[in-house]
């Protein structure tokens, strides 16, 4: 007689490995990284009736902002007999479950073509741990490429990352290539360093004393000396990465060539030597990194040279105007740090502990040597539109912790923490989300209610029983109050409609940036709209510009978001059609751009107490202060399109008007708004963030000390922060550079404040 008798625990057993080993084989085949993967849909086994492969490449950064997605369509016979169009449709799951979000882009396979590609901005705020594809054409979905759960590999542990952790991204020419790095790491795990050689000589430089000062890595504060460093395998640093979800090391051919698809980077490190290359290599890629900087990002570039004899090369590189008087001294107008000083903690920081929310521990200058490396080490920086450049006269590599804690100190406001620099979370409540309301809307119409509460109380009570006991039908009370209710309902609802308007009101707060001698502009912008019946379309927004949700309780109780988005990518715009607004609720979201531009302001020679300038920004200034030279302000009030002419005015009284002028614009949150009217003693009976800790990953971000808010604060203290010479500073109601998300909408309390070198 067989051992194996149903309900046997080893025949259990058995069947259940069979099942898993059935459903393993069944995955799709995949190449991994330290977050994401490749996918070749159909999975093995699967009938290909479309007649087609999708090759679906996830790997990036882990990180808020637009993850690129590589997709391929591979025709199985070669070149593609016919003209086809694919809409590609991707739906990430995060640890909560599936957040609803629904991403598509169209892809054509021309006739006679061996593959069609196509990158894909997806918006991620949360750790994605699958992904579900389908794909359609001509309406009809792909059952043989659909359907399927994508498994997200991932680095690290943890169902979400540090919010305050920088994403970054260290480009070198001579890194492998994603494919050829996973088999480097597959011979390095079954063999060795000693299976390398001859396969990968090259030294790349170390950063792993700069990941190691960040939560994301199971080394946090575990610093590798230069001689560990110098002897150590550029695998061994790969090997490590994997590990690490918001670090990635690659080459300019990996790399996107839009801007937005790096916005899930704050840091990138590159070499003056590699970008010099890449810009004739690879100028789109070259183009996109620049926007990138300007757009409020950090880059660091090392080894400049001796005394910074790189930096006129840098400049023209990366499009940067030469800053004032820059022959007067020998770093070309750069500024130089702040000198460090002992025990200085990276500002910034805060650590993520079992849910437990603390400061790092102060840093201690140990030896005469680490004093002399930091007096050798020498770094400057320089604005870059919204950014900043960090140039580095030689090898920061691999650097002690000192070293790295006086490079990012050196960052303006932080801004290496993401959280910090947009002022936003998405783990946690956005209290500054009440601060930004439109004036006159979403308001309960109280006494409108009460008069109408009041006459039908009246009317359909005594008033309509006496006249229907009059008239000897009472019966008719069946008809005449349910009837009544119903008026006064669809009443109140006309009435509402009627007073907030059928149009779509926004609140914008803006601040633009523009280097008119190289053309260039940036904008970052907070929009608040509300609209009585939300748009069918939704928001657009051209290609080119990156859009982050504000919202108040960013996601609900169980951990999802509490919205359902879906984003449409066209040719040249990018459909927010759902999930962004919604009708008679305040939605905001904050909106940065970058690139070219031919807008300026022309400055004529002053003459005595008057300048004429010539305003080409296309839109009317109810403000304009012009430095022309040192301590010469001119200034124009309800300054038009065309020729105008500007006053001398004193730097005291330029910089009493401005700030009065910026203060009637200020978020304030409405009167008798109390922060403590969101909580109920039933969070702490919720198994999602608020239950394991409810202030998420990172320390309570504000929007005062956001990007936005920093640059508009320092026009509010112009006689201490006084404007360079040949700039200027206007404040508009409206602003052309700054992107909306509904065309046509009545701005109501906008401030759009623009700044510009000529």
């Amino acid at each position: 007689m067989s051992d194996f008798r149903p309900g046997c625990p080893l025949r259990l057993l058995g069947a259940f490995l069979f099942v898993l080993g059935s459903w393993v084989a069944a995955q799709p085949s995949m190449c991994v990284a330290a977050s994401g993967g490749v996918n070749v849909l159909p999975i093995p086994g699967r009938l290909n009736t479309s007649g087609v492969k999708l090759v679906v490449d996830t790997r990036w950064v882990d990180g808020h902002g637009y993850r690129p997605v590589r997709l391929e369509l591979i025709p199985n016979k070669v070149p593609a007999a016919g003209y086809r169009k694919f809409r590609v449709v991707l739906r990430p799951n995060s640890y909560y479950g599936n957040p609803g979000d629904t991403i598509s882009q169209m892809i054509e396979l021309e006739q006679g073509s061996s593959k069609a590609t196509a990158t894909m901005p997806v918006p991620q705020d949360a750790m994605w741990h699958s992904v579900v594809v389908e794909v359609f054409e001509e309406g009809r979905r792909h059952a043989d490429l659909s359907g399927d759960h994508l498994s997200w590999p991932r680095g690290g542990g943890g169902w979400n990352w540090n919010e305050g952790t920088p994403g970054v991204l260290l480009i070198d020419a001579k890194a492998p290539t994603l494919a050829e790095r996973e088999a480097l790491l597959q011979v390095f795990q079954s063999s060795g360093t000693g299976g390398l050689k001859g396969k990968y000589d090259h030294h790349l430089p170390d950063v792993r004393n700069l990941l190691r000062q960040f939560s994301d890595t199971q080394f946090q504060g575990n610093f590798v000396s230069d001689e560990d460093s110098r002897n150590a395998h550029s695998v061994l640093m790969l090997n490590e990465l994997k590990d690490n979800a918001k670090a990635e090391v690659l080459p300019p051919s990996e790399l996107p060539t839009k801007w937005i698809n790096y916005s899930s980077l704050d840091l990138i490190l590159i070499s003056l030597a590699d970008l010099k290359d890449m810009a004739k290599s690879h100028p789109a890629v070259m183009r996109a990194l620049a926007d990138w900087n300007r757009a409020g990002r950090f880059l660091i570039v090392f080894n400049t040279g001796e005394d910074f004899a790189g930096l006129e090369q840098l400049e023209k590189l990366l499009q940067l105007a030469p800053l004032p008087n820059p022959d007067e001294n020998d770093t070309r107008g750069w500024q130089k740090p702040s000198p460090y000083r002992p025990g200085e903690v990276l500002r910034g920081l805060v650590d993520n502990n079992n849910g437990n929310l603390r400061q790092p521990s102060r840093v201690v200058i140990n030896s005469g040597e680490e004093t002399a490396a930091l007096t050798k080490l020498g770094f400057i920086s320089r604005d870059a539109g919204l950014g900043q450049v960090i140039a580095i006269a030689g090898d920061p590599f691999p650097g002690s912790e000192v070293e790295w804690i006086w490079i990012l100190n050196s960052i303006r406001g932080e801004g290496w923490n993401p959280s910090i620099r947009t002022g936003t979370s998405f783990q946690q409540r956005n209290e500054d989300f009440w601060n930004f309301l439109i004036p006159g809307t979403g308001q309960a119409p109280v006494l409108s209610f009460l008069v109408f509460i009041t006459l039908f109380v009246v009317l359909i009570g005594p008033v309509n029983y006496y006249l229907l006991n009059r008239a000897r039908r009472l019966y008719l009370l069946l008809i005449t109050v349910p009837a009544g209710a119903l008026l006064v309902t669809a009443s109140l609802f006309l009435y509402a409609m009627l007073t907030d308007g059928l149009g779509v009101k926004s609140r914008v707060r803006s601040y633009t940036t523009i280097e008119q001698r190289a053309g260039n502009v940036a904008s970052t912008s907070r929009q608040a709209y509300y609209a009585s019946i939300a748009p069918s379309q939704g928001f657009q927004f051209q290609d080119d510009t990156f859009i982050s949700q504000y919202e108040h309780e960013p996601v609900a109780f169980n951990g999802q978001r509490q919205n359902r988005r879906i984003v449409n990518w066209a040719a040249h715009d990018q459909q927010l059609k759902s999930g962004y607004i919604a009708s008679r609720t305040l939605s905001q979201v904050m909106v940065t751009s970058a690139g070219k531009t031919k807008a300026r302001l022309r400055v004529g020679k002053a003459e005595g107490e008057t300048l004429r300038v010539k305003n080409e920004l296309s839109m009317p200034l109810s403000y304009l202060v012009v430095c022309a030279e040192q301590d010469k302000y001119y200034v124009g009030e309800k300054v038009p399109q065309g020729e105008a002419t500007l006053k001398l005015v004193p730097l005291t009284e330029v910089s009493r008007v401005l700030a009065q002028r910026l203060r009637r614009f200020e978020p304030s949150f409405p009167e008798g708004y109390d922060a403590n009217m969101h909580d109920s003693p039933l969070d702490i009976w919720s198994f999602g963030p608020r239950y394991y800790g409810r202030y998420g990953n990172t320390a309570t971000v504000h929007q005062g000390a956001s990007l936005l808010e920093r640059n508009l604060a320092q026009f509010s203290h112009l006689a201490s922060q006084p404007l360079a010479p040949r700039s200027y500073v206007a404040l508009s109601e409206t602003s052309p550079e700054v992107p909306l998300g509904v065309p046509r909408t009545q701005q109501q309390l906008s401030l759009h404040v623009t700044e510009g070198h000529y």
